[in-house]
């Protein structure tokens, strides 16, 4: 079975770049932080070490999983709130098999708080 979506490989810009990584993976290049890079930056931020960091935030994070599964809605002070929503059964099509039932599911939606929208909004 052929997958959903294909992703066409990267270009090669030369001889010189067989075997290396694409650009838009390169360090340089990524708009988002790794998840080391996530944990360093929030020790710097504490004054507390990487592993202490990353045991703060598993926690943080089981903390609101819990609330959205409980709750239905998780409030993250200072940032937004993390909600869920029931996404309506629909038709989808596809090229190969025509029209298609897509199910009801669940998604989370995120909600910014008026102080993160204003830092946005510059």
């Amino acid at each position: 079975m052929q997958p959903f979506l294909q992703i066409p490989a990267p270009a090669r810009r030369g001889p010189d770049s067989v075997g290396k990584r694409a650009d838009f993976l390169e360090k340089e290049n990524r708009e988002t932080m790794t998840q080391a890079e996530t944990f360093k930056a929030y020790a710097t931020q504490m004054e507390i070490s990487a592993a202490q960091a990353e045991i703060i935030y598993r926690g943080f994070a089981a903390v609101v999983m819990e609330s959205l599964n409980e709750c239905g809605a998780a409030t993250l002070p200072g940032l937004g709130k993390l909600y869920l929503v029931t996404r309506a059964p629909r038709k989808g099509t596809s090229p190969r098999g025509g029209e298609y039932e897509v199910p009801a599911r669940k998604a989370v939606k995120f909600r910014a708080c008026k102080a993160l929208k204003a830092l946005i909004a510059g």
